[in-house]
């Protein structure tokens, strides 16, 4: 077989030939007893008894996942200074932009508080506020300056079906489902503990506050 011909591209990340040398990786090996596995039922006694030590222990948890998300990412950033290229678009007013893969975002479920079959399709919220507090304490962006998002297609649906079991207070909304929380129900996927750690792990004293909108959307 020839040898396949380079073909330009052009795009907003850059202009280059596409299939232009390997692609740059940065890796990191977790063992998951420390990250993300067994969270599940230390958020099901923060929700129902404001466990305080299980919440600590959510939190080690997270930073154990942020501190090698930090070893892949910044190997990432050394070999490719993708860091700079993202920070030159904050500072033209564009806003970092995360997709979780939120193919069934019912991971809390609203009865039990306890993880639904499928969560791990999902995009773990736990993983998700490391990677935030990696851009916003490597890269130095702040929390106003990203933004989270997803077209989960049953959101609008379980949207009504938690409003028959909250009945009373504010009205559910497809946003209340990606904080996975609404007033004092809970159900959905659990934004707000991402808040919630960000805040926790953020010095507030810089007025970048990561639980700024949460009430408005829940």
């Amino acid at each position: 077989m020839g040898k396949a011909k380079e073909r330009m591209i052009d795009s907003a990340a850059g202009d280059g030939a596409k299939g232009k040398g390997p692609a740059a990786l940065g890796v990191a090996r977790m063992e998951a007893d420390k990250s993300y596995k067994g969270i599940g039922p230390l958020l099901k006694n923060v929700i129902r008894s404001t466990d305080a030590a299980a919440w600590e222990q959510i939190k080690t948890k997270i930073d154990y996942t942020y501190q090698h998300v930090d070893t892949a990412l910044s190997a990432l950033n050394k070999e490719t200074g993708f860091l700079s290229q993202v920070r030159a678009r904050i500072d033209q007013g564009q806003k970092l932009f995360f997709k979780p893969n939120l193919v069934s975002i019912e991971t809390i479920n609203p009865y039990t508080h306890l993880p639904l079959p499928g969560t791990l399709a999902t995009t773990e919220w736990p993983f998700v506020a490391a990677v935030m507090r990696w851009f916003h304490d490597k890269g130095g962006i702040s929390y106003y300056q990203m933004s989270l998002g997803d077209a989960a297609s049953i959101s609008t649906m379980l949207a009504v079906h938690y409003a028959h079991i909250k009945k009373n207070g504010r009205p559910m909304t497809t946003e209340a489902i990606i904080e996975g929380r609404s007033g004092d129900f809970y159900g959905g996927w659990g934004f707000c503990f991402v808040r919630r750690y960000l805040a926790e792990a953020s010095d507030a004293s810089l007025g970048d506050d990561p639980m700024q909108g949460l009430e408005e959307r829940g």
